[in-house]
């Protein structure tokens, strides 16, 4: 028995994770490939897999196009100004508009680094990533650091810290996000941070 169980697991370690990867991926297929099923549908007449998923990327890359010369960038700040100014539609759009913007620019930080930091209490030390390096508070310079809850990292808290009050993890956003989700099981034996500069501080606290 003690055998079989040993197997049982073994395999389990193995096919869990492919079966939910698969599962996410189809999912997550067959959701952006029906954003367009009705209108292919009346289009050609017929169901045909996969042609919604690609009409969607068709689409997204011919806006990205139109809208990435000087005469698009103009027209895309209209409509961004005329939206923000309808009422409850622009509270929406604003916060989404700008989340979409710093996703999709070249330069943006966002999640490039993987810190520890005292919270939720002092003595206690929870992992974050970095989303925002340059935060002016009075006159004291922070950073924005997203703080996920596990194993669910898209849900968490958004805290700002003092720069001299946190240290930089030398490891990647992937293995920090494992960490994260597998809730601290895949965590390396000790976990390296690179040294900081000091910077000077106008008090204590974060």
């Amino acid at each position: 028995m003690k055998t079989l169980r040993k197997w049982f697991l073994a395999g389990l370690a193995v096919l869990l994770p492919a079966g939910v990867t698969i599962y996410v991926l189809y999912w997550l297929f067959n959701l952006l490939d029906g954003v367009l099923a009705e209108p292919i549908h009346w289009i050609f007449k017929k169901d045909i897999p996969g042609i919604g998923l690609l009409a969607i990327i068709v689409i997204l890359l011919l806006v990205g196009a139109l809208t990435s010369n000087y005469l698009g960038k103009k027209m895309v700040g209209w409509f961004h100004s005329v939206v923000e100014k309808i009422p409850i539609v622009g509270n929406v759009y604003k916060p989404v508009s700008k989340i979409a913007a710093s996703i999709s620019s070249e330069k943006s930080k966002s999640f490039q680094k993987v810190v520890a930091v005292e919270f939720p209490s002092k003595g206690i030390t929870s992992i974050g990533f970095i989303t925002n390096e340059n935060v002016r508070m009075g006159t004291d310079d922070k950073v924005c650091v997203f703080i996920p809850t596990t194993p669910n990292p898209t849900n968490g808290f958004l805290i700002f810290v003092k720069k001299n009050k946190f240290k930089e993890l030398d490891i990647s956003v992937s293995e920090g996000l494992n960490m994260v989700v597998s809730i601290g099981n895949v965590i390396p034996d000790n976990l390296p941070h690179r040294e900081m500069p000091e910077v000077e501080s106008q008090g204590e606290g974060i």
